[in-house]
C-alpha cells in the first residue's frame, strides 16, 4: 500500500511540473499588486444615489392593473423528489416462553415536491 502511495505522489508530482512547464508565464502575475485605497470613513455615505434599479416596475414586467403584458411569462415550476426514510416496525414474538417485542428499521420511499 505504501508503494501504491509513493508511486501516485510521484506521479501527480510529475504531471504538475509537466503542466507548469508548458503553459506559458505571466510576467504581471508574480509582481506585487498595489494596496487597495482604504475609505475614509467605516460609515456608508448616505448622501450618494442608490445602485438599486429606478423603476422596480419594469423587474415585474406589470401594468397598473397587476396584470402581465404580453409576451411576459412567469417563471414557475414544480419538481419532485423520491427520498427514503425509514420507521421502525415492532412485532410481538414468543421467545423462550415470554412474549418479547422485536423491532426493525425498515425504509420507505416519500415523495417531496418543491415549488420553485
Amino acid at each position: 500500500m505504501d508503494r501504491r502511495l509513493l508511486l501516485t505522489g510521484l506521479l501527480g508530482v510529475a504531471g504538475a511540473a509537466g503542466i507548469s512547464a508548458v503553459l506559458p508565464r505571466q510576467a504581471l502575475a508574480a509582481g506585487p499588486l498595489a494596496p487597495a485605497p482604504q475609505p475614509e470613513s467605516v460609515l456608508p455615505d448616505l448622501s450618494a444615489p442608490a445602485d438599486e434599479p429606478e423603476g422596480l416596475e419594469e423587474l415585474g414586467a406589470q401594468n397598473e392593473l397587476g396584470e402581465l403584458e404580453e409576451g411576459v411569462q412567469l417563471a414557475h415550476s414544480r419538481r419532485r423528489r423520491r427520498v427514503r426514510r425509514w420507521r421502525n416496525r415492532c412485532r410481538w414474538r414468543r421467545v423462550n416462553g415470554r412474549w418479547r417485542r422485536r423491532c426493525r428499521r425498515e425504509p420507505y420511499w416519500v415523495w417531496l415536491w418543491f415549488w420553485i
